[in-house]
């Protein structure tokens, strides 16, 4: 049985096809646009989604009819019913006032992280050129300057393999860092990543989009909650979800905190 949803607005009936699928979730494209996944996912909810534990995938298909309805979610053969007491689960980016000064244990920690996952020479000119992007992206955001803005985003947008290449992943830990500490600076980065989205794929073009609606997955925003109320749990969870993407997600998260540490300070 379905046991939690994402979206609250998700209407009581739709309809959409599948998109792709995994060993542990599928993504529903929409007939009136956007991804919904259905997973099994035990670290939390993703922007846009419907937790079932008891999801199989095997007798699926790509293309196959979705459709959502009161009884549940007709998926394939398989109806997925609702639970009898399905949580909603809040996954919108809250601004907040207190300062994230709380980044450099997690630095630590996705330092070990980064290390043990290792990398060829080719994944780490790849990291050097993002990193460099994302610097040379604060000097734009500071100066409100959208042709240094879109330049280094460009950089960055689809750079990088898998599901949600690496270069995506930054930058939606930076917008999603900005939301909650600087929302001024959120529209710049949004203004300047918006125009770009052709460039990835599906699935990173939708979790990009949420971002700059303001939505982020739970283990996103508890890591981005970290950095100012302290802690290390929900970080430490963050960068064990996928191969990297947890990584390159607190990556962005934790250089927006030092950069805005450093413009409080007067270093920037």
């Amino acid at each position: 049985m379905i046991q939690a949803i994402a979206p609250p607005d998700l209407p009581r009936c739709w309809t959409g096809r599948i998109h792709s699928l995994f060993a542990n979730s599928c993504n529903v494209a929409l007939d009136g646009g956007g991804l919904l996944t259905i997973h099994r996912f035990s670290f939390g909810m993703l922007p846009r989604s419907l937790y079932e534990p008891e999801l199989f995938t095997g007798d699926l298909e790509p293309g196959a009819p979705v459709q959502g309805g009161p009884e549940g979610v007709r998926l394939g053969e398989a109806l997925l019913k609702w639970g009898s007491s399905v949580r909603v689960v809040d996954t919108r980016i809250h601004a907040t006032a207190v300062p994230p000064g709380n980044w450099k244990t997690a630095l630590a920690l996705l330092r070990e992280r980064q290390d043990m996952l290792g990398g060829d020479a080719i994944t780490q000119t790849l990291y050097s050129r993002l990193r460099q992007a994302l610097a040379a992206l604060w000097e734009g955001l500071l100066a409100d300057d959208q042709t240094q803005i879109v330049q280094q985003c460009r950089a960055c947008v689809g750079l990088g393999l898998g599901l949600t290449p690496s270069g995506d992943d930054m930058l939606l830990g930076s917008l999603t860092a900005l939301h909650m500490y600087r929302p001024e600076l959120a529209r710049r980065l949004g203004e300047g990543i918006r125009p770009l989205l052709g460039r990835t794929n599906d699935i990173s073009r939708s979790y990009l989009e949420l971002a700059l609606d303001g939505y982020a997955a739970t283990p996103v925003l508890g890591a981005a909650a970290e950095l100012s109320e302290g802690g290390t749990e929900q970080s430490e969870i963050l960068l064990h979800v996928g191969h990297s993407s947890g990584c390159d997600i607190l990556e962005g998260l934790i250089t927006t905190a030092e950069r805005l540490e450093q413009i409080e300070e007067g270093r920037m």
